[in-house]
């Protein structure tokens, strides 16, 4: 049977009247009767002959008898033969047999038709037939649209019968057997029956050609039963065999039906209960037995159907989804409409299951349903769908709600419980196909399953790279609240989401870092994005702590990149010391390569944000990009710092960029500081720097143990500072300041910086146990210091060399500072420089100055004297204390002490030269010899002094204001012997008064064998003027026996004078009556020693 697709869905025929179309039939029945009864005993002389040929003029007679009867219709035929059978029953056989209607229109045609007659009955005159045999009958039978049938004989006879249902059809059957004629009839045959199936509830026909059919009649029990072989798919013949069973006069009847290779579509229209199998495209083979109530309602309907290898494709448009076998043992109830499937079994590749349940048609439309809903109990499941799996995957039981909807095809599951491994997993969703292909949409929930469990139920094909990254890193975990999702519609991809929750995980995130242990928390696949998320859980480097990553996640934005890229959103809470053990653990060991050590700090650390990278295999480290943000409370060190323990209560921790930075206050030691501690990371990251403030007091340097001397630094001032550590080196340091706040003291040099004055410090060196101070550099108060520090192994001074040392415009040199050792003030040695005595202001420290060496090279005493090549000793405990040798303008030699007095220094200066000395000061032009004694006493401001002058046996030669004060008196003599050999003097006595800009002589004299001078009044040191005055007494050593009567230096005899103008061209100015007056009285004419500027 090979079905048509009409053109067009023929319209249901208008009713008609059944009467004349059943008056007619009985009337061609009847004449055919007629006729045979009129051969009578004419025919029985030549039945002794098999198929004996009537002669022609008996075939016209019995072919115008029966058209005489018919009313208008004609028959015809061709041949007719007579055949008498060994039980005396006379058969009547017709060859070409049809009728046509009054206008001449085909009715029906039979190829050969025999009927066998009761002769017995017949000699009584009474026509009945025993059987009838047909041969090449044509048959049309049509299923109308609402349910009912109508049958014709002939491609193009009018429809013979109407049958609304199917107690009139068995009823119309029972009203044609008991007809008087055919009361006898016990059987009918019909062989080479070409059948016609048209339905108009679905617009298709179907053909037979040799379809076989027999009615059997034992008494009012009838039996029908029928076969034909139908071309099916390919080369395959499909088969159909059926029975009916019932009886004359009852409606109540069986039958049953049989068929093989049958194509699913086929037998999909054939009952309103199998039409889900319009989706198949498979081969059907089984039976059908059922039964008709008395009152023409359909009964309970029993089927078996084997299916044979196909495929589920209810479009065109839909991909095959390929099945080996399938069975089904259902019974229908038509009254209920339900389906009752003893067994559902179905076998393929990708899905094999055993069920049995119940189904619900909804929707009768032209005898075919338009959907199904069902509940079923599945005893047996596997499933392996396009082969994803290795092997099938099995499930022990399952329930399922169903409901198909046919057109457009839609299976929705509403529930669907499966038991795996003793949990239930709930399943929904739907199936369909449209003219564009498949559409689905699956969803499942399971309260929890084992982690081994869910990669056996994940197909490798299906997010394959987050299947294996499960796979690798998800170690161990109890999964919860199990949620899956797959949705695919016929124009776009699978878009999976998959949600879970797990308890006890462990975990790796990043290859070769430490696992997580003891995590819970979700992981959710939504499209190609994955997302884990922890919301507790613990993981600790090798030998440390555990750190707590509650609030963690791991995120893979597109699962189908090649190399997908992950983000790890960190949330962590931990011991300080036990995060930096991570971040120093594989891959990262960002200390280590900082040359850090993870020990190097302990505290509580908060830290949080992104770590990107990538998930393949053998990542190199700098391809991880992190950027954290975090806060570490009471952060404690004992490393970072060496010999010191640094304390923050709170510290801001950002990672960025490859760099890690430490932000906020703390202590170093007990010194305040902010600081900002920055750290490259990653390949070829080498060393870290902390900048920041820190504040300069005495705890700095008790701390950093300077060893200055107690009561050097008061106060405090903010200092920047940096550090940078460097692997394998001690770290080094800068430190600047403007010393804003901060007191410093140096007693020996008597310099001081107030905290109300600013200055500059600078100070670069190494940290250690202890410090060292490679390069200060401080400028403050008039202080300029450039040099070094070094610090003994026990922190104190050991040495302070400054290169450049300046204090004012009265110090300058190289000082060199040398510790004593503990609580001792430093040693200070001065070399390569020069002091400016008039301004100096070497003041006292209670003692607690240590020693001062100087080695200078020029010692300015006043603008024009000096002393070069100035080595002296000295102690400064309470003022400058010691002895010292130079050179009186680089010349002569002296030796000298200092003393302190009243805040600064008193200077005494001897010379075995006194000649040399004034020669070298520059006072004389020509003197040798002598001894010399010169004092110098501080006043009340710098630079200025009290000085006292004695010299003894020095020779005077050519001194231009004691010539030109010889001229004066025309001492004849004493001018050549001036000029000669020299004027000796034996005593030289003075006392004057110093100051930088003037000498006040307040009483000089010299005295000598030859002469004797007096002088008071005042010199100029800037000017270069004179103003002095004085007695100048000659042959003194007699003129002088009266001076006890008089001044030093001045006889009983003298010359008053004066000198004016510059000493090399004196003017001098001489009393020659002043001889005459006695030396007691020469005060009354004496001027007072002028007063001294200020």
């Amino acid at each position: 049977m090979q079905p048509e697709q009409n053109s067009q869905t023929p319209k249901a025929p208008k009713p008609r009247r059944n009467g004349p179309v059943r008056a007619w039939a009985l009337r061609v029945l009847g004449a055919v009767l007629a006729g045979m009864l009129a051969l009578g005993l004419g025919v029985i002389v030549w039945l002794g002959q098999r198929d004996v040929p009537a002669p022609e003029w008996l075939r016209l007679r019995i072919e115008g008898a029966i058209n005489a009867q018919v009313q208008g219709q004609s028959l015809q035929f061709g041949q007719m033969f007579l055949h008498l059978d060994q039980g005396f029953a006379l058969q009547l056989r017709l060859q070409d047999l049809g009728v046509a209607a009054p206008d001449g229109h085909p009715l029906f045609s039979l190829a050969d038709l025999t009927a066998s007659l009761d002769l017995v009955r017949l000699a009584q005159g009474k026509v009945q037939l025993q059987a009838l045999q047909l041969n090449g009958a044509v048959v049309r039978v049509r299923r109308l649209a609402d349910g009912g049938f109508d049958l014709s004989l002939g491609t193009e006879g009018a429809m013979l019968r109407q049958s609304a249902t199917l107690a009139q059809l068995i009823q119309s059957m029972d009203a044609f057997l008991t007809r008087p004629a055919l009361l006898s009839l016990a059987r009918v045959d019909a062989q080479g029956l070409s059948l016609q199936f048209e339905d108009l509830r679905v617009g298709r026909t179907w053909r037979v050609d040799g379809a076989r059919l027999r009615l059997d009649r034992v008494g009012d029990q009838l039996t029908l039963s029928g076969d034909m072989a139908v071309l099916g798919e390919g080369a395959g013949v499909a088969l159909l065999a059926a029975q009916y069973r019932g009886r004359i006069g009852q409606v109540a009847s069986d039958f049953g039906v049989n068929f093989e290779e049958f194509r699913a579509r086929d037998l999909a229209v054939q009952s309103p209960a199998l039409a889900w199998l319009d989706a198949l495209r498979a081969p059907i083979s089984g039976a059908m037995r059922g039964s008709v109530a008395e009152d023409g309602a359909l009964g309970p309907l029993s089927a078996t159907l084997s299916i044979g290898a196909g495929a589920l494709q209810p479009t065109d448009a839909a991909r095959p989804v390929p099945f080996t076998a399938a069975r089904a043992y259902l019974t229908v109830s038509p009254a209920q409409q339900t389906i009752r499937f003893d067994e559902l079994m179905f076998d393929s590749k990708w899905i094999s299951m055993r069920a049995d349940g119940m189904a619900q048609m909804h929707g009768l439309e032209n005898g075919l349903p338009q959907a199904f809903t069902g509940q079923f109990t599945l005893s047996e499941f596997r499933a392996n769908p396009a082969d994803v799996y290795p092997a099938p995957i099995s499930f022990e039981a399952a329930d399922a709600d169903l409901h198909l909807q046919l057109s457009p095809f839609n299976l929705r599951i509403g529930r669907m419980t499966v038991q795996d491994q003793g949990q239930m997993l709930q399943l929904s969703g739907h199936v369909s196909a449209d003219s564009r292909g498949w559409a689905f949409g699956l969803g499942a929930q399971m309260p929890q399953i084992a982690r081994a469990r869910v990669l056996q139920l994940w197909p490798e094909r299906a997010a394959p790279r987050t299947r294996a990254w499960v796979a690798e890193n998800v170690h161990q975990a109890q999964l919860k609240d199990i949620e899956f999702a797959l949705r695919k519609g016929p124009d776009s991809a699978a878009e999976p989401y998959l949600a879970f929750g797990f308890d006890q995980a462990e975990l790796s995130v990043i290859r070769d870092f430490p696992r997580l242990h003891g995590v819970s928390g979700t992981l959710e696949l939504l499209n190609d994005r994955l997302l884990v998320s922890a919301s507790q859980g613990q993981v600790r480097a090798e030998g440390a702590g555990w750190v707590d990553i509650a609030g963690t996640t791991f995120e893979v934005p597109n699962t189908r990149q090649t190399v997908p890229q992950a983000r790890v959103g960190l949330a962590t809470a931990a011991a300080l010391g036990d995060a930096l053990h991570l971040l120093d653990a594989r891959p990262f060991q960002f200390l280590q390569k900082a040359g850090l050590s993870p020990d190097l700090a302990t505290g509580q650390l908060r830290l949080g944000g992104t770590i990107d990278l990538r998930l393949q295999k053998n990542l190199p480290a700098e391809d991880i990009v992190l950027s954290l943000q975090g806060v570490a409370r009471d952060m404690r060190s004992d490393v970072l710092v060496p010999g010191l323990v640094v304390q923050a209560p709170q510290l801001q921790i950002d990672l960025q960029d490859r760099q890690l930075a430490i932000s906020g206050p703390g202590q170093v030691g007990a010194v305040p500081v902010t600081a900002l501690w920055r750290s490259p990371i990653g390949p070829g990251a080498r060393g870290s720097t902390l900048s920041g403030q820190i504040t300069l007091g005495p705890e700095f340097a008790d701390t950093f143990r300077i060893g200055l001397p107690p009561g050097a630094i008061s106060g405090s001032a903010q200092a920047d500072m940096s550090v940078n550590f460097t692997p394998g080196q001690p770290p080094s340091f800068l430190l600047s300041s403007q010393l804003q706040g901060l007191g410093l003291s140096v007693p020996q040099l008597g310099w001081e910086l107030r905290p109300a004055q600013t200055g500059a410090l600078e100070v670069q060196g190494e940290l250690g146990a202890p410090v060292k101070i490679n390069q200060l550099s401080l400028q403050a108060a008039g202080l300029v210091a450039q040099g070094a520090v070094q610090l003994t192994p026990e922190g104190q001074l050991d040495r302070a060399s400054f290169s450049q040392f300046a204090m004012g415009d009265w110090l300058k040199g190289a000082l060199v500072l040398s510790g004593r050792g503990a609580g001792q003030a430093p040693a200070i040695a001065l070399s390569d420089g020069r002091i400016d005595m008039r301004k100096a202001n070497f003041a006292g420290s209670d003692g607690q100055s240590g020693p001062l060496t100087l080695s200078l090279d020029r010692l300015q005493l006043t603008d024009d004297i000096a002393f070069n090549a100035f080595e002296g000793a000295f102690e400064a405990g309470k003022g400058l204390d010691g002895q010292f040798t130079a050179r009186v303008n680089g010349a002569t030699a002296v030796q000298g002490r200092v003393v302190p007095r009243d805040g600064r220094v008193a200077v005494r200066i001897r010379s075995r030269n006194a000649g040399g000395v004034l020669l070298s000061a520059g006072l004389l032009q020509s003197a040798r010899e002598g001894d010399l004694d010169l004092t110098l006493l501080p006043t009340s401001a710098p630079g200025h002094y009290q000085g006292t002058l004695r010299i003894t046996d020095i020779w005077l030669r050519e001194a231009p204001i004691f010539s030109a004060l010889l001229n004066a008196v025309s001492v004849v003599g004493l001018i050549e012997q001036l000029r000669g050999t020299g004027v000796l003097f034996s005593e030289v006595d003075g006392r004057f008064r110093l100051s930088p800009d003037q000498i006040i002589v307040d009483d000089f004299s010299a005295t000598g064998a030859s002469v004797g001078i007096s002088m008071q009044g005042s010199y100029g040191v800037k000017s270069r003027q004179m103003d002095l005055s004085g007695v100048f007494s000659p042959v003194y050593v007699l003129n002088g026996l009266g001076s006890v009567l008089t001044r030093k230096g001045e006889g009983l005899l003298g010359f008053n004078y004066t000198l004016t103008g510059e000493p090399g061209q004196p003017r001098v100015q001489v009393n020659p009556l002043s001889i005459f007056t006695p030396g007691m009285f020469r005060d009354i004419f004496r001027r007072p020693p002028p007063e001294q500027n200020q």
